[in-house]
């Protein structure tokens, strides 16, 4: 349909402006939004945790980012989950509105919902799960380590 990624921006921008390209925005904001919240939430409260309070949190554990990065990666899932879900139907349903499913983003979770219920909206989540408690694990675990290497592991406490 589109000969690569400029071709179709420029294909969608023409024939349906720029709402075309914008498509899914609003639940990949709210996915992103309060998903990054409870990621750095969630991650940032196992490392308190971890420490007394005599304690800087230079001084917890490395081996505590390994769990709060996990932690992290599935929080943000578990939330995020349902609103990814709508964003890849809606980016993916027909740009014209005569042979659109959706309306938007509401319509899209009210009709979803109504199908199937709230596990419709978890389908696969296993897996993505399970990648992120690895990734966010390695990442979180790779950025501490690097800081503590350098010695700058103290400057945000």
């Amino acid at each position: 349909m589109y000969n690569g990624s400029v071709n179709a921006a420029v294909s969608i921008v023409k024939n349906h402006g720029m709402k075309g390209i914008y498509k899914g925005f609003f639940p990949t904001w709210g996915r992103e939004c309060v998903g990054q919240i409870l990621y750095f939430l969630t991650y940032e409260s196992i490392i308190r945790a971890s420490v007394r309070k005599d304690q800087k949190l230079s001084e917890a554990p490395l081996s505590v980012s390994l769990v709060g990065g996990a932690m992290a990666g599935i929080s943000f899932w578990l939330f995020a989950y349902p609103f990814d879900y709508v964003k890849t139907l809606l980016q993916t349903d027909s740009l014209e509105k005569a042979n659109a499913k959706y309306t938007g983003m509401v319509d899209c979770f009210k009709r979803q919902y109504s199908a199937g219920g709230v596990s419709t909206f978890y389908k696969g989540m296993g897996v993505a799960f399970l990648r992120a408690a690895f990734v966010n694990a390695g990442a979180f675990f790779s950025f501490e380590g690097a800081l503590r290497m350098m010695g700058k592991s103290e400057q945000n406490e």
